[in-house]
């Protein structure tokens, strides 16, 4: 007898995702999230809440609350948006990359976001060298954060006292 293949269900696509990975609607819903989120953040019971409210502690859409929310830039472009921000999870706030990538139905529309999840470690012996929540640093961070690891030649411009040097040594 012939088994027919059966097709994996959600939950069994995204737990092989080693990193924590949420799935959320346009809406801003949690739709689901794979064991390593609920391992890393110790959520349960997130499914159906906003992403905002468990990431945040926010009443609304982080953009309304002074960071650039990676799901409104994906629905804004249709394309995959990193960004960095900073969750607070047990009363403790952890800096992290999110990467959001759009996930389509059949007729090629942004149905769900996918968002995966890393945790940047902070060395508490270096000196904080950009602090900021603004759309704009933050912007700035997730891009550094980008660029940083790879050979690429950066130039920085700015008027004396922008922060030319920080963002140079952020890039070291």
């Amino acid at each position: 007898m012939t088994q027919k293949n059966i097709k994996p269900s959600c939950d069994n696509i995204i737990n092989v995702i080693d990193d924590p990975f949420v799935i959320i609607d346009t809406n801003y819903h949690i739709i689901a999230v794979n064991n390593a989120y609920q391992c890393a953040f110790h959520h349960k019971d997130v499914e159906g809440k906003f992403c905002y409210e468990v990431s945040h502690g926010y009443q609304s859409p982080c953009s309304e609350n002074g960071e650039l929310c990676p799901i409104e830039t994906v629905l804004t472009t249709g394309k995959t948006a990193d960004v960095l921000h900073i969750h607070k999870h047990s009363e403790k706030e952890e800096h992290v990359q999110i990467r959001a990538t759009p996930i389509l139905d059949d007729a090629g529309n942004i149905q769900y976001i996918g968002e995966t999840i890393i945790n940047i470690e902070k060395n508490n012996s270096e000196p904080q060298l950009l602090i900021g929540r603004t759309p704009a640093i933050l912007q700035l961070i997730s891009l550094l954060h980008r660029v940083s690891p790879t050979n690429a030649t950066v130039l920085i411009e700015g008027e004396s006292g922008s922060g030319k040097e920080c963002v140079a040594n952020y890039i070291e």
